[in-house]
């Protein structure tokens, strides 16, 4: 059965938290995770607006970014609300590894794993940083906590605060 996992970015009011939603072949709505109760602790914790998906297939993974609180760019605002957290799911179980964070990332907009990198690698970029970094989603850190981001690239100041669109 042929199934598609879409990155749902709002809660029904535009707040947080999102979901990640799996439909079948014909569309239908088959499940939103996460489900499990770690799960949804993870992303009540932090705000979860999953504004990018990427999944390796074959490693079993699948990293979202959180961009935006959605709810924070629509007028009136007191401001936009960025978010610099990335998580790494267990593709089979539908559940959340790890969160991975990004300091002062100011929205984290896009990654997209590295196609035949071995190390399953991802490539992440940081708004507000200007700055794409690299995701080593099999690393530990020194805590023994799994995925380890480090930067890759500083695009310098021209590339700072801007939306590609």
């Amino acid at each position: 059965m042929f199934s598609k996992i879409l990155n749902d970015i709002i809660a029904g009011a535009g707040t947080s938290p999102g979901r990640l939603v799996e439909t079948d072949s014909n569309d239908n709505i088959i499940g939103e995770v996460p489900e499990d109760v770690a799960g949804n602790a993870n992303i009540l914790a932090d705000n979860f607006n999953p504004h990018a998906l990427t999944i390796d297939w074959e490693k079993n993974l699948i990293l979202t970014s959180d961009y935006i609180v959605p709810l924070s760019i629509l007028k009136p605002s007191l401001g936009i609300i960025r978010d610099n957290i990335l998580r790494l799911w267990n593709l089979g179980t539908r559940t959340i590894i790890s969160t991975l964070t990004i300091p002062n990332g100011g929205g984290i907009q896009d990654v997209k794993f590295i196609p035949g990198n071995p190390d399953s690698a991802a490539l992440a970029t940081a708004v507000h940083l200007g700055a794409v970094y690299v995701v080593n989603p099999f690393k530990t850190d020194a805590n023994g906590k799994q995925g380890v981001v480090k930067l890759l690239y500083d695009l310098g100041p021209n590339a700072r605060d801007t939306t590609v669109i």
